[in-house]
């Protein structure tokens, strides 16, 4: 069967996959040779965590753009919400947000079993 020879590899934020990045990231320190497939490995975690942080960026200036174009004050004072919930704005562009996940995924499949 295809998946029983495949490579099992960690899921992110997984126990396995950190203990994976540490045993990877002590291995680079003591200066040891890499393998190639962990190079691949420390690769896409890399790219997994720019897309999070782009992801998150996203999200909050959409809030910040929000918050401060509600028109509930005369001056220029940002308005915070008080209700504490976390919502997508209306106005983030689905398009952008979808591309993201998409990009996440690609890089998702090269850490998932």
């Amino acid at each position: 069967h295809y998946a029983r020879n495949k490579t099992v590899r960690p899921r992110r934020r997984d126990a396995a996959y950190l203990q994976t990045q540490l045993l990877i990231a002590q291995k680079e320190e003591a200066e040891i040779q890499l393998q190639a497939e962990e190079y691949d490995l420390m690769a896409a975690a890399a790219d997994l965590d720019e897309i999070e942080e782009v992801n998150a960026n996203c999200i909050l200036m959409s809030n910040l753009q929000q918050a401060s174009t509600s028109g509930t004050q005369t001056d220029s004072s940002p308005v915070y919400d008080t209700d504490r919930s976390v919502e997508v704005p209306e106005n983030c562009d689905d398009n952008e947000i979808f591309n993201m996940f998409t990009q996440e995924e690609q890089y998702t499949e090269l850490l998932e079993p």
